[in-house]
């Protein structure tokens, strides 16, 4: 699993295309393009650029809206907060990087911050499929191995490292959890010396060099590949990379793993769904399987200025549709009647209308018939009472 978190824009999009590039890097076994997870943060996000990358089979999960950098604001943010950063989130990249809902299943949340388990509620009642924020250090486990993602039908499976972690238990709702990396430097008096964290980004003293970076990542793997397959994670942030010789090292580690027969690269969601019904490697199939020999791009691409945006500067928006009346914002997604029905797939969309035409059709059907019946009763009364009835209405 790779992922990159944050806003994708010009300044990693080039790297995204390098790396990413439909028919460059492909799995070995099964000929499927190599693709990655996006968890895409809205601010200074270019959705031309994330419509490209969905073009080509990469998954584009949630990662909020402000991402504020407030730690006691996702700790505390309740129920209806995560509802208006992430479906709010996902509404604008429905909206503007034409990616549709039913796709977006995933979320992390930012500086992994997830709290006591609103984010888990909010996920569990809106469908998600997992999260993709919770650090699990497998040296600390009973069995100290890499731990697969699970679902939180029965709660969280392993210690709570950095609280509060999510409380309770979330069905249908799935964990890929964070394991964490380890890497061994010397200290100042030449001693070895351990550090461990979350994301491959996270280990300090940052890898280096070409070579430093490529064994720090191979040693990893090692631990997942020779002990128990647990899917092994390549969670990190593309100005990692901005060191030339550390994305040499990366590269290479990349297509050294493309070499063998039974490492695949796939998304996070294509790792849950194996999860809920496991193959032998013989007999695996990527659900999901990109043949792509291009990206694709927007139909049609806009850049639109906001000066009255959120913050004290101009923010831009480019988009695969016509610049909104105003920044899309949190709390600030809500579209008229006819927006909404342009960002529902023409599929959805024609259902709908066939729904609607129905209701109608059955509603004047109704409505017929109930005359029928009200003029057959009237004419009934009169024939059995007569018109004498009548006559002493009118004298009344």
């Amino acid at each position: 699993m790779l992922t990159f978190d944050d806003a994708v824009n010009e300044e990693n999009m080039d790297f995204y295309r390098h790396l990413l590039a439909p028919g460059r890097r492909k799995n070995r076994a099964n000929g499927c393009n190599m693709v990655a997870t996006f968890f895409v943060s809205a601010v200074y996000t270019d959705y031309s650029f994330v419509h490209e990358l969905y073009s080509a089979g990469n998954e584009i999960a949630l990662h909020s809206i402000t991402h504020v950098k407030n730690y006691t604001y996702w700790r505390t943010l309740d129920v209806a907060g995560w509802e208006a950063e992430f479906l709010g989130e996902r509404e604008i990249l429905r909206d503007y990087a034409l990616i549709p809902e039913r796709d977006m299943v995933g979320a992390r949340a930012p500086f992994l911050e997830s709290g006591r388990g609103a984010s888990h509620v909010m996920m569990q009642e809106h469908g998600f499929l997992y999260d993709s924020s919770v650090h699990v250090n497998y040296t600390h486990e009973p069995d100290k191995l890499p731990v697969y993602p699970y679902t939180l039908d029965y709660g969280l499976q392993t210690k709570c490292i950095v609280p509060p972690c999510p409380e309770g238990t979330y069905k249908g709702l799935w964990t890929v959890p964070l394991n964490w990396y380890y890497r061994t430097v010397q200290d100042d008096a030449g001693s070895p010396a351990e550090d461990d964290c979350p994301m491959a980004d996270a280990c300090h003293p940052h890898p280096v060099t070409h070579a430093d970076t490529f064994d720090f990542l191979r040693s990893n793997f090692e631990l997942f590949y020779h002990y128990n397959r647990a899917p092994f994670p390549i969670f990190i942030h593309e100005d990692w990379l901005h060191e030339p010789e550390r994305a040499k090292g990366f590269l290479t580690f990349v297509d050294w793993l493309l070499t063998m027969d039974d490492v695949f690269f796939v998304t996070v969601e294509e790792v849950v769904r194996f999860m809920q019904n496991p193959k032998p490697l013989g007999e695996y199939v990527q659900s999901k399987c990109s043949k792509a020999t291009e990206f694709s791009r927007c139909p049609e691409i806009h850049s639109c200025e906001f000066a009255d945006a959120q913050s004290e500067r101009t923010r831009w928006l480019r988009s695969c549709r016509r610049c909104p009346n105003r920044y899309p914002w949190i709390r600030e997604v809500a579209r008229t009647k006819s927006e909404r029905d342009r960002s529902v797939d023409p599929a959805t969309l024609k259902q709908l209308h066939y729904n609607n035409a129905f209701v109608f059709l059955f509603g004047s059907v109704l409505v017929f018939y109930t005359c029928i019946f009200a003029y057959r009763l009237a004419v009934s009364f009169r024939t059995k009472h007569g018109a004498s009835f009548y006559s002493k209405l009118s004298m009344d």
